[in-house]
């Protein structure tokens, strides 16, 4: 029998400048019928004990004792600036689900296609697959248009998150209980209201736990039992670190972009990751050209 374990995250959550990206990996992991695993918790700790034996989140124990594939906090893997280090990793998920996202054809190199042999043939063993990644990039005028609606930055991100995983739930077969993990939106704790919301018809919706660690909650829909879990810190567990990954991977490259736009008109414009302060310091650089140029404010710079 099959479980599905969605793991969602976002990028961008805090800049000025710059897209929101929120992302979307969908696992499925078989499970023997005569050894049940009675708890999500214990689904995705044995999705994460199938994978520790050929994924790292060390990049120096890469290639070393059968690690194939490096997976964890997107933060601490970019801090080297190598955007190479976290396509590769990208693009090994995204072959697996035989997606190639048209921004990342300049880091594909032989060595890909031979990995994700690899990890197929692993993934075979394991009784484990990669079934799909969705992301979404909201752009400035997008963002500030939702947030006018939506009121706030926490609610946008959820609605943008629950809409996703919503839609991944709705493509997965019949068969199979689902668990979902998010990282906590903006600090919240309480997501029943959002659940009946964007799951109306799913009857009743029971709560396991809320807290500031972790927010559980239970409910029926489309053939599917699904637990959600909103955790701090979500991206510790693979489903949420390979979405952390990808929506960190397809903002920097939104950002290069960004900057190789406005330092044709100013050659000597620093970059930026369009984080609060900088942001101020490259909006102010570039004020007098996007006035020339007829470019609304609002495309530009994100309200909150």
């Amino acid at each position: 029998m099959k479980h599905y374990i969605l793991g969602t995250d976002e990028a961008g959550y805090g800049p000025n400048l710059g897209p929101l990206v929120v992302c979307c990996t969908a696992w499925e992991v078989m499970v023997n019928s005569v050894v049940q695993i009675d708890c999500a918790n214990d689904h995705i700790a044995e999705l994460a004990r199938r994978l520790a034996q050929i994924t790292t989140e060390s990049p120096s124990q890469l290639g070393k004792d059968g690690k194939l594939w490096l997976i964890g906090d997107s933060k601490k893997i970019y801090q080297s600036g190598k955007l190479q280090v976290l396509a590769d990793s990208v693009l090994i998920a995204l072959h697996l689900t035989g997606q190639v996202f048209s921004e990342l054809q300049p880091y594909i190199n032989g060595n890909h296609l031979s990995t994700v042999e690899q990890v197929r043939k692993s993934f075979q063993q394991l009784g484990i697959s990669l079934y799909n990644i969705k992301a979404e990039m909201i752009s400035p005028r997008n963002f500030n248009q939702l947030l006018g609606r939506l009121g706030n930055k926490s609610t946008l991100l959820s609605e943008t998150t629950l809409s996703i995983i919503k839609n991944e739930i709705q493509s997965l077969p019949d068969d199979g209980d689902v668990t979902v993990l998010c990282d906590k939106h903006g600090g919240r704790n309480h997501y029943i209201d959002l659940l009946y919301q964007f799951f109306p018809d799913s009857g009743w919706i029971e709560i396991l736990t809320e807290g500031t660690p972790l927010s559980v909650y239970r409910f029926s829909f489309q053939n599917h039992r699904i637990e959600f879990h909103f955790q701090a810190k979500a991206d510790r567990h693979i489903p949420a670190a390979m979405a952390s990954m990808t929506a960190k991977l397809l903002r920097e490259l939104a950002m290069l972009e960004v900057n190789r736009f406005w330092q044709q008109y100013l050659p000597d414009l620093q970059p930026t990751a369009g984080y609060p302060v900088d942001a101020l310091r490259f909006f102010g650089q570039i004020e007098a050209t996007r006035q020339n140029l007829g470019i609304p404010k609002s495309d530009l710079w994100r309200e909150k």
